[in-house]
């Protein structure tokens, strides 16, 4: 045997059939368990961070309306901190009452616990007026850029929410490009905003001075350049725009256009400076206003995608775990189904062994299989066949006599004693015949024993071929004495054939050597009427004291008689155990 093999064949060949299937079926369901559960903790996994993600959106909606309430009070920052009593106090108030009811209620959120320490430190920079300017000769600028720092943090804040709760690994191209849309957002909003802030402060002033000329015209080319950028923009991000068309804002590059317009007519281009400065701020607030809504649309549409993506999540886990129950149950019913199979058609060869070692041959071994079982049976069934063939020529062996073929004594004794049950209880005749050979001593003595034999096989073929009955019982008694039970047969019938024998011996001649032998046999029939008080040893008795008288009457001849308790000779007269 292989080494390699052996330690597995000891292994198997120590444990039971269930043993074997357990060890079997362990080896193939651990792995499958563990492959099983890391999948399902993936898909968990999964489902769980897109719930995460699209709860996520909810933060970074908030963190959007933060930064708008910002820009607007970054732009409205300038005319009410230059000036007491301004129509753009209010604007500015509202912005900062929107910015600290926000700001509190995200503290609230237990899911921005950790973002605490900077919406503490947002609102203290706000309370604090670190928004006041920081140099005389420099104070417009200073006022919007203090400002616009704290702006910044929120942009800032805006992208590091998309990046906890939106993660590029676990996130589709499209989520990641439409969320960095929204996040490069702000130069957009920081050109308008500065338009909309140096605008409504010069035109509420009412003049323009240098530095302001200054402001207004690098505004003026900023907005110039992202009118550029918006048609670069639009080519690169093509593919999600064919895809996703609500993502595009089809009027950015017209609203842009017309704010430059605005800041070239009314500020640049102006005469003198007599446009409403609130009305101004209004035109600019309406140009940024769609820019807001898209980003809110935009928002919406990674809300969207984060929807059907858990729903996706929820459905494959769902399959998943449809599919690893029905993979269980199918797994389950073919294990149990083929150790039931193979447990009961081992218990059905056992049993059927356990039948041939005791002795029953006559159920044929059969499995309803298809298999390599099949064979076994067919072999054990074969085992059988031969068994009980070599069982019926053993017990066939024990029954006859060796060199006449004729059933010997033993059969005889059994099949006489229920002969003469059957007779009794049915009432039906029974003829005893006994036969013994004349003189067979002298053939012995003068012929050999070869002759002997010779003339007892052809007188026994005699014997049997005159009592072919299914019912008729022949055997060789002893010696050369023969024997034969007739069953339920008429008295008539039964001496004829008796009769009819003895003239057929007497008229053979046997042939042994060149020599040729004749023989002669005499013959009692014992007749026995169906008689309650008919003793199986007393009528034995009786056909031997018949024959007997009919050795001494001259032998060849029949002598019969008919058996009653009366008739029965006592052994003692009897002529002694042989004839000569």
């Amino acid at each position: 045997m292989n080494p390699i093999i052996k330690p597995a064949f000891y292994l198997m060949n120590r444990l039971s059939y269930r043993n074997k299937f357990i060890l079997i079926a362990s080896l193939f369901a651990i792995p499958l368990l563990v492959f099983s559960s890391q999948l399902a903790m993936r898909y968990h996994s999964q489902l769980h961070q897109a719930q995460i993600t699209q709860s996520g959106i909810k933060h970074l909606r908030s963190a959007s309306y933060l930064i708008q309430y910002m820009e607007q009070l970054r732009d409205t920052a300038v005319n009410h901190l230059a000036r007491e009593k301004t129509p753009f106090s209010v604007p500015f108030n509202e912005a900062l009452n929107k910015i600290s009811n926000l700001l509190s209620r995200l503290k609230a959120e237990p899911a921005l616990k950790k973002h605490h320490t900077f919406i503490d430190a947002l609102w203290n920079e706000l309370d604090q007026n670190r928004v006041m300017p920081g140099s005389e000769g420099n104070w417009l600028q200073s006022i919007f850029e203090n400002t616009d720092a704290l702006v910044e943090k929120a942009y800032l804040w805006r992208l590091k929410l998309s990046y906890e709760f939106v993660p590029s690994s676990n996130s589709s191209k499209n989520i990641i490009t439409i969320l960095d849309i929204i996040n490069t957002s702000k130069p957009y909003f920081l050109s308008l905003g500065e338009a909309r802030a140096y605008g409504s402060f010069y035109l509420q002033q009412q003049f323009i001075d240098s530095r302001g000329i200054q402001l207004v015209d690098s505004n003026y080319r900023s907005i110039k350049r992202l009118i550029d950028d918006s048609e670069v923009k639009t080519l690169e991000r093509r593919q999600l725009y064919a895809t996703y068309p609500e993502s595009q804002m089809e009027t950015a590059t017209g609203l842009l256009m017309q704010m430059q317009l605005l800041v070239q007519e009314q500020l640049i281009e102006a005469i003198s400076l007599e446009a409403d400065a609130l009305k101004y701020y209004r035109q600019v607030s309406n140009i940024m206003s769609p820019f807001y809504s898209h980003n809110s649309k935009l928002l919406d549409l990674v809300e969207s995608l984060l929807t059907d993506r858990l729903t996706q999540s929820r459905n494959e886990l769902t399959k998943f775990y449809a599919l690893a129950g029905a993979m269980v149950l199918l797994l389950s019913y073919l294990f149990i189904g083929f150790f039931s199979y193979l447990s009961g058609a081992v218990r059905d060869l056992v049993d059927s062994a356990r039948h041939v070692a005791d002795g029953k041959y006559d159920t044929p071994i059969q499995l309803r299989a298809q298999d390599e079982l099949v064979p076994l049976a067919n072999a054990m069934d074969e085992m059988r066949l031969k068994l009980k063939e070599r069982e019926e020529e053993l017990k066939l062996a024990g029954q006859t006599d060796g060199l006449t073929g004729l059933s010997n004594r033993k059969y005889f004794d059994d099949s006489y004693d229920i002969l003469i049950s059957l007779a009794k209880r049915r009432q039906v005749p029974l003829v005893l015949v006994m036969m013994d050979i004349d003189h067979f001593k002298a053939v012995n003595d003068q012929h050999g024993h070869l002759a002997g034999d010779e003339c007892l096989i052809e007188v026994a073929s005699l014997f049997k071929a005159q009592f072919q009955r299914q019912s008729d019982v022949v055997a060789r008694y002893g010696g050369e004495e023969f024997i034969a039970v007739l069953y339920d047969i008429s008295v008539n019938e039964a001496v004829n054939k008796v009769e009819q024998l003895r003239q057929k011996i007497q008229q053979t001649h046997i042939h042994v050597n060149e020599i040729r032998l004749n023989v002669t046999a005499s013959f009692g029939v014992a007749i026995l009427t169906p008689s309650p008080a008919a003793n199986e040893d007393e009528l034995l008795s009786y056909a031997d004291t018949l024959l007997y008288k009919a050795k001494r009457s001259g032998r060849n001849r029949v002598e019969t008689g008919y058996f009653t308790p009366s008739t029965a000779i006592p052994p003692d007269e009897k002529g002694g155990p042989g004839y000569v």
